[in-house]
């Protein structure tokens, strides 16, 4: 039984405004709260190292999960005020040659050149297509190796979609999401970290997820996808041999019809 279920039938016995105290469908601790409230199931566990722990609530018919209000940030990154430049064909040509990309994605995610700063400057989409922000990678072994800067107040996630599906395969930084784009819809979350206002954000305009981080951080997908996965109608993780952007186009588009 998925914990979606579990929860519903914990909260099906309660009476509007009534709470309870019970053992955690996710880590068995007796440390979960269940509520009636407003025609909803409200749940948290207060263990922290649970998945559970951010809490959450279903209607009362289990279907569809609200996300609890994400924390204000503390601190705004500042937006990049430096000079971009287009790129010439020879940075275009590294690109091809590090990344695998082709003119098709060269022109899905429009980067620039900060030559001050020695970085390539890949831009932030927002869902709608909007640029909010850019992320300059350096590929000279620097460190650190990506720098955010974002124009906006808003979730450091890039989205390139079509609207092809209710699904978005999570990838962990944006060169790998658009060698993926040309197959499924997919967003970068630019790392490893995937809080309230990332997952608010991708749950608002999807409800399946497949999380693909780099081969390196399949501990950190799956632990993204027992946090979050109860908050999606489907929640998976697609084990990686080799990262997205250094797979050639033949093993990127098999692995890609596994979805």
């Amino acid at each position: 039984m998925a914990y979606r279920d579990e929860i519903a039938l914990l909260g099906s016995d309660l009476e509007e405004g009534e709470n309870q105290y019970t053992s955690c469908p996710a880590c068995g601790k007796p440390k979960f709260s269940v509520k009636r409230e407003d025609g909803r199931i409200l749940y948290r566990c207060f263990r922290n190292s649970c998945s559970l722990h951010g809490g959450g609530a279903l209607q009362a018919n289990g279907r569809r999960v609200l996300m609890e209000r994400p924390r204000p940030r503390k601190q705004r990154i500042a937006p990049y005020q430096g000079a971009l430049r287009e790129l010439t064909e020879e940075e275009e040509q590294f690109l091809r040659e590090k990344i695998g990309w082709r003119q098709w994605h060269l022109l899905l995610a429009r980067p620039r050149y900060a030559e001050e700063q020695e970085r390539f400057a890949f831009p932030i989409y927002s869902p709608m297509g909007r640029r909010r922000g850019w992320v300059l990678r350096s590929y000279l072994g620097r460190e650190p190796k990506a720098k955010t800067r974002m124009d906006v107040e808003e979730p450091h996630l890039s989205w390139y979609t079509g609207g092809r599906s209710s699904s978005v395969l999570v990838v962990e930084d944006i060169p790998s999401a658009v060698r993926a784009a040309r197959y499924v819809d997919a967003v970068a979350i630019n790392g490893t970290g995937c809080g309230p206002d990332y997952i608010n954000e991708i749950a608002a305009h999807k409800r399946n997820v497949i999380w693909a981080l780099d081969n390196d951080a399949t501990g950190q997908a799956i632990e993204l996808d027992r946090r979050w996965g109860l908050l999606f109608d489907s929640s998976r993780v697609l084990m990686l041999d080799e990262d997205f952007k250094n797979m050639s186009e033949p093993a990127l588009r098999t692995k890609l019809e596994e979805i």
